[in-house]
């Protein structure tokens, strides 16, 4: 019979060789948890959608009297929203972005969005967009009726599109306006002493220049009498002939059209900030002979 000295050993070696085991079974467990917890979390981890990226978007309170649609142009008035009228010609240069919230006094403030992908639909892809007679986007650069046209964006599909408001794009000129109206025989009869203003004065370093215009005497039956040629001009100097003496005092309707002419003036103070005006070079007119349609295409010039 093995006496206890011989036991005693062995069952303490046992003893260590278990204790051993059971703390590599331990560690080996810890282990694979650890791994089955990385193989488990990393798909997971994969499949997560990237940070949404909130659009460039501002708050702005709404003009009185004023309701602003979603996905049409807005542009600020001491400092509050209003819908974009490109008839309108105070607004010229005031866009900055779109609506993507409808807005009105007592309701809410609008949303707009001034850069970034705005969330439209029905685009027509790879094309240039614009502000619209009513203020929604389109793709005609100067709508009729329009004193002023403003590049929006560019849409890159049929949901995606890209707000530039402040950028020309290339290739297009969003700065060339057109303004039209209707003179009345009593304006006609006093252009002399009262000037027609057209288009506002721009801000002290920039000047009105046009490009082209149109005229249509509507004669009435009676010719007019006296007078002289009929100019548009921003400052003392006539910068183009909106329609002749001749057509003016002819018995029957005329039309005409004229390109813009150099106009050099010193100093330049007399021409920066001045309103575009249809006046007369002479005397007034006499008798009552009708109306005149006119049409003047321009841009503003900015002098640094």
């Amino acid at each position: 019979m093995p006496s206890l000295l011989t036991v005693a050993p062995i069952a303490l070696l046992t003893g260590a060789i278990w204790v051993e085991r059971r703390k590599l079974f331990q560690l080996s467990y810890r282990l694979m948890a650890f791994i089955v917890c990385l193989l488990l979390c990393l798909p997971v981890a994969a499949q997560q959608p990237a940070p949404f990226s909130a659009p460039q978007a501002v708050v702005i309170p709404v003009q009185p009297g004023e309701s602003i649609s979603r996905l049409h142009a807005v542009v600020i008035v001491n400092g509050l929203a209003m819908t974009a009228d490109p008839t309108d010609a105070t607004q010229v240069g005031k866009v900055i972005g779109i609506a993507i919230s409808d807005g009105s006094v007592g309701s809410a403030p609008v949303q707009v969005q001034v850069a970034g992908e705005a969330p439209v639909t029905g685009l027509t892809p790879n094309t240039l967009y614009y502000v619209q007679l009513d203020g929604s986007l389109g793709t005609t650069p100067l709508p009729s009726g329009a004193v002023w046209g403003q590049y929006i964006g560019y849409a890159r599909s049929a949901t995606q599109l890209e707000l530039t408001p402040n950028q020309v794009p290339v290739g297009t000129v969003n700065i060339v306006m057109k303004v039209e109206g209707t003179l009345t025989n009593d304006q006609i009869l006093q252009l002399l002493e009262s000037p027609v203003t057209i288009v506002n004065a721009p801000k002290s370093n920039q000047m009105i220049v046009p490009i082209a215009m149109a005229a249509r005497y509507n004669y009435n039956g009676t010719p007019y009498g006296n007078g002289a040629d009929i100019v548009v001009q921003a400052g003392p100097d006539a910068m183009g002939v909106l329609i002749p003496m001749s057509a003016m005092t002819s018995s029957g309707t005329a039309a005409t059209n004229n390109v813009a002419q150099e106009a050099v003036v010193s100093p330049d103070s007399a021409v920066l900030g001045q309103p575009l005006q249809i006046t007369i070079v002479g005397s007034d007119y006499t008798n009552a002979g009708g109306t005149l349609s006119y049409s003047v295409i321009y841009y503003i010039a900015t002098l640094p």
